[in-house]
């Protein structure tokens, strides 16, 4: 399959490969709430991603490839966006949780954190906590 960014920095090809991600994410339960859809706009913006771009790839989020972020700050960060989302319709499926955990090792996190980091991402998020915090707390605590 072609890749959809060919042309773009290897930053951004990280930032699309998370927005497919967060796609995948809110269709993982076969319902995609509104809510959901506004925070993927809202992290779309918040990292430079163009209405235009975003939705190119909500038309074609499997031509996007998958491309790790290369520190753990930017790989928590990515997590907690999915966190965020999981929470967005103030519920936590069972799907979605999964597929958070699968992330977290998708990320080379170790498997037996991965339920660990999988709770604190989605306590932090219920609680409200900025992004940034969280990412301090995890950086703390490397």
């Amino acid at each position: 399959m072609e890749n959809f960014t060919p042309s773009i920095s290897v930053s951004s090809q990280v930032t699309h490969s998370l927005l497919a991600r967060l796609l995948a994410l809110a269709y993982v339960d076969q319902e995609v709430d509104l809510r959901e859809v506004e925070l993927i706009y809202g992290i779309a913006l918040e990292r430079g991603v163009s209405k235009e771009t975003l939705e190119s790839i909500m038309l074609r989020p499997h031509s996007v490839s998958t491309i790790l972020p290369s520190t753990p700050h930017e790989r928590v960060s990515h997590l907690y966006d999915l966190a965020r989302l999981i929470l967005a319709d103030g519920i936590i499926k069972e799907e979605e949780r999964a597929m958070l955990r699968r992330s977290v090792l998708l990320y080379e996190f170790t498997e037996e954190n991965a339920d660990g980091i999988v709770d604190f991402l989605l306590e932090q998020a219920q609680a409200g906590v900025a992004p940034a915090q969280v990412i301090q707390v995890v950086q703390e605590s490397i």
